[in-house]
């Protein structure tokens, strides 16, 4: 739930696994202040992207249709600067460097042991949120007290 007179950082997740897409959304809204819409897939973020504000994206990178890079270039010939993390359970040295180069801020692979992934995740678009100036959303520094998981009653 938001602290009154604070602003929401608005996130918008991408990924074709639906168990994993509903997973990531209950970590980062399980943040105070934080709200995200996912969708299933590339085109339909694009759409999302040209009617509503988002201020992070999050994206998995091996999509049917339209990959995660190729995503950040669609948003980037859209002017759209929105910062961009991506994550992957293929993650290479190539991969990470492709992804740097086409202007992803940050990649967290998938295939971390217990919960060390989310708790990346929610350092990552944390962290992206400052830098792009979301720093008066009252989002807290993550540490263990940050996070509540979502799945323990």
């Amino acid at each position: 739930m938001p602290i009154p007179g604070t602003a929401t950082l608005r996130v918008l997740m991408v990924d074709d696994d639906a168990d994993l897409l509903r997973t990531m959304s209950l970590y980062l809204e399980s943040m105070d202040n934080v709200s995200v819409s996912t969708v299933p897939s590339p085109i339909m973020a694009l759409r999302k992207l040209m009617s509503e504000h988002y201020d992070v994206c999050v994206s998995d990178f091996n999509m049917p249709g339209m990959n995660g890079i190729s995503f950040l270039d669609a948003i980037r010939r859209d002017g759209n600067p929105i910062p961009f993390l991506m994550v992957t359970g293929s993650g290479t040295d190539r991969l990470e460097s492709q992804a740097f180069a086409a202007g992803v801020e940050r990649v967290i692979r998938k295939n971390r042991e217990g919960d060390l992934f989310f708790r990346e995740l929610v350092d990552a678009v944390r962290t992206a949120a400052e830098g792009s100036g979301q720093t008066s959303t009252g989002i807290p520094a993550c540490s263990k007290t940050c996070i509540r998981s979502p799945i323990s009653p």
